[in-house]
């Protein structure tokens, strides 16, 4: 087992990114507040890339917590509307 701090800090990034991928793909079902969320989510992305140490990987994870969110109500929302 691979305890190696660099490598939960990559699969953070990795897990963001694939969630802006899916989010991306779904928002264009979504209504004007999901993709202003998006944006906001987005924005602090970018804002987080340019930042380093542990403080950065608190918010990263915060951010992939927030995305997972906003996925799961994408993916709610889109149920609910009958696009699944």
């Amino acid at each position: 087992m691979n305890n190696d701090p660099n490598d939960a800090w990559k699969q953070v990034r990795e897990d963001a990114q694939a969630l802006r991928d899916e989010i991306r793909l779904k928002i264009q079902l979504g209504g004007m507040d999901a993709r202003d969320a998006f944006h906001r989510f987005e924005k602090d992305a970018e804002h987080l890339a340019q930042k380093v140490g542990a403080d950065s990987r608190v918010a990263w994870t915060d951010l992939v917590r927030g995305l997972k969110e906003l996925r799961d109500k994408l993916l709610a929302d889109a149920r609910k509307a009958g696009h699944t």
